[in-house]
């Protein structure tokens, strides 16, 4: 199933140098543009804008969620960099695709009043945002976020992909065949919740609450492939490179889920890291779904990166390793009418969300316990 997807990528893993284009990508002349504006809820009261690219005819039968690198410094948002353009172009190769500002970033900053209950969402009382008090029906990362907040931010991820889970029922998408590609700290956060995933299942009981839980499989299943450029081995200056590892290296090494790191090749730190991690899930096996990919003369870090030339490597290596999960069929999900739990040891089950609820909160202290 992997073996184009191993040779294509790795080659030996020698690095594909590839000079970067100094003009961004844009829209060819007279091409339509069928994006279309979107909005959806978090399980903790946000509202989520962003911008779908759907494609139910697409030749790739895949789904992709951009995901985009905030700091408190510079901000970030859907439309920094070529964001779009690589959009557009996975898009015009066949893929579906949806990118969406982070909460407190871009367009995403309307909250409920019940954003704000400390008892529905511990992290308030824990003083990580900050404004509770006058309950104000908006967030912004500059005024409201503490520096232990921003691990929250991977909800909008779990709120994404419930999103696009409807969309799939709606027939406007697949997602069977979900692909990440996030950048910085936005890879952080997704090497997160793909990792959550990897211990999420669903409560296959027909009848929820009558008789014992049947869990299906790890909901990382339907995630294809995992693209991190300059993936950031802290979130806002909380360094997470031990537990990255595992993240990475769970979701690689024991579920085969694809992952393919781009850096500048002038990047040395990143290299060395990059080259460590594919070696860590391969080990062995020369057949792992997993390499990198260094942009020759660049030391431009995450969606920096992206131009002409870095999204026709992208797109190559999607190419590929789709060609061995193209055979994944369209199926209703229906996420919202069964229970479901994680389950990291074998005898012992976490509750993630009721039958009924739309969206799934994601076990940040449980990924990512605190110091």
């Amino acid at each position: 199933m992997h073996g184009s997807w191993r040779t294509s990528l790795l080659s030996g893993l020698a690095v594909l140098a590839l000079a970067l284009s100094p003009t961004p990508g844009v829209l060819a002349q007279g091409k339509k543009d069928v994006s279309k504006n979107v909005e959806f809820k978090t399980a903790d009261g946000v509202t989520i804008k962003g911008t779908l690219w759907p494609n139910n005819a697409g030749k790739r039968n895949a789904t992709v969620m951009l995901l985009h690198h905030f700091d408190p410094v510079n901000g970030g948002s859907r439309t920094q960099d070529n964001w779009p353009e690589l959009a557009q172009t996975l898009y015009d190769d066949g893929y579906s695709v949806l990118s969406f500002d982070f909460r407190g970033f871009g367009e995403s900053k309307e909250v409920s009043k019940d954003f704000w209950n400390a008892r529905l969402h511990p992290h308030n009382g824990l003083g990580y945002l900050k404004g509770g008090a006058k309950l104000p029906d908006s967030i912004d990362y500059k005024k409201n976020f503490n520096a232990h907040y921003y691990p929250y931010l991977v909800n909008d991820i779990a709120a994404a992909k419930a999103f696009l889970d409807r969309r799939n029922d709606a027939k406007e998408l697949n997602t069977s065949n979900v692909i990440l590609i996030g950048a910085g700290q936005g890879a952080t956060l997704g090497a997160m919740w793909v990792y959550g995933e990897c211990f999420r299942h669903k409560d296959k009981n027909p009848n929820p609450g009558l008789g014992p839980v049947q869990l299906g499989e790890a909901e990382s299943k339907d995630i294809a492939c995992c693209v991190w450029l300059t993936i950031d081995q802290s979130i806002n200056k909380r360094g997470v490179g031990g537990l990255l590892r595992r993240w990475l290296i769970e979701a690689g090494k024991n579920k085969k889920i694809g992952e393919l790191f781009v850096f500048g090749k002038d990047d040395a730190a990143h290299d060395k890291y990059a080259r460590g991690i594919v070696n860590d899930i391969k080990g062995t096996n020369k057949e792992m779904p997993v390499g990198f990919r260094a942009i020759e003369g660049s030391k431009l870090k995450g969606s920096k990166l992206i131009d002409r030339s870095t999204s026709k490597i992208i797109l190559k290596d999607l190419n590929t390793i789709m060609e061995g999960r193209s055979a994944k069929e369209h199926f209703e999900r229906k996420a919202e009418a069964a229970p479901y739990y994680y389950q990291f040891k074998a005898k012992s089950l976490i509750a993630n969300k009721k039958a009924g609820a739309e969206v799934p909160p994601v076990a940040v202290d449980l990924l990512l316990p605190r110091n």
